[in-house]
């Protein structure tokens, strides 16, 4: 955590995703990559507030009537067409840095409920540092894992076993069971006896878990990492290990992943840094 600089390839394949999230194809964005303010018109799926793009992030309970992302000095802005005109005169000499700002979010939030919409939420959001971390445990694809140092046993599920964890799920942050965004991939930090999981029986009581990770396919490019703890494990680290054994087993699958909480969310934002993220960019969002 020395440098704080963002990797590369992974701001790349964000600003991919951006792309992918506004309906803006690449190869127009790269004709000006360092455009401060690009606003786009929605286009919906036919009968719904979707965006109408393959590999797009789509959120339950939100929609692109309005959408922000404010990543590095720029601005990308999705707003549908009755807000379009309106947009463009507000925002193309409006310094993204800025955006946030209460007085901006509060003009905005009035004009939404014009047209019966209003602002949901604001995010941050984080990417891999250029060189982060290396890995707690070294084998993010093996049925389970011990780490002498802290005494802990971590147990990976695939897609089909985090099923197994429907219906009586304790960790909702880490494994959402989402119909736009799927779990992929999860790992547990099991308190107690390791015999079940030294012989290949994985553990489904979730009484025994100190915590949880996962990560989902939000779009094209991105994964989004989730976690949870228990209570009695707070304050031990056991946040920082589990995230940051997630992010090194997204990049070796080929994705990127991200990281996202609160503004006022300083403890999560914490592990996120300790984990080897890197803040990146902001959303506003409307419902």
């Amino acid at each position: 955590m020395n440098s704080l600089r963002i990797n590369r390839e992974a701001l790349q394949m964000a600003r991919m995703q951006f792309c992918l999230d506004m309906g803006l194809s690449w190869e127009e964005y790269v004709r000006q990559p360092k455009q401060k303010v690009c606003i786009r018109k929605a286009s919906y799926k036919e009968g719904t507030d979707l965006i109408n793009t393959e590999g797009a992030r789509v959120y339950e309970g939100r929609n692109d009537f309005f959408h922000a992302i404010i990543c590095l000095g720029q601005l990308f802005l999705v707003v549908d067409e009755q807000l379009y005109d309106w947009a463009v005169e507000k925002f193309t000499n409006y310094p993204p840095e800025w955006f946030c700002r209460f007085d901006n979010l509060r003009m905005i939030d009035e004009k939404l409920k014009e047209y019966g919409h209003r602002i949901k939420d604001t995010h941050v959001y984080m990417l891999p540092e250029a060189a982060g971390p290396g890995t707690v445990c070294k084998n993010p694809q093996g049925p389970t894992v011990k780490c002498t140092q802290n005494d802990e046993t971590y147990v990976w599920y695939s897609q089909e076993e985090i099923l197994n964890f429907k219906g009586n799920n304790k960790f909702s942050s880490a494994i959402c069971f989402s119909k736009t965004q799927p779990d992929m991939l999860a790992v547990a930090a099991v308190k107690g006896s390791t015999r079940d999981c030294v012989s290949g029986k994985k553990p489904f009581d979730q009484s025994g878990m100190a915590g949880m990770a996962g990560v989902s396919a939000d779009g094209e490019y991105l994964w989004q990492i989730g976690i949870n703890v228990v209570k009695e494990a707070e304050s031990r680290g056991v946040a920082t290990r589990l995230v940051r054994m997630m992010k090194d087993a997204v990049i070796r699958q080929g994705k990127t992943p991200f990281y996202g909480t609160s503004e006022s969310h300083t403890v999560s934002q914490t592990v996120g840094l300790k984990a080897g993220f890197v803040p990146a960019w902001t959303e506003v969002y409307v419902e």
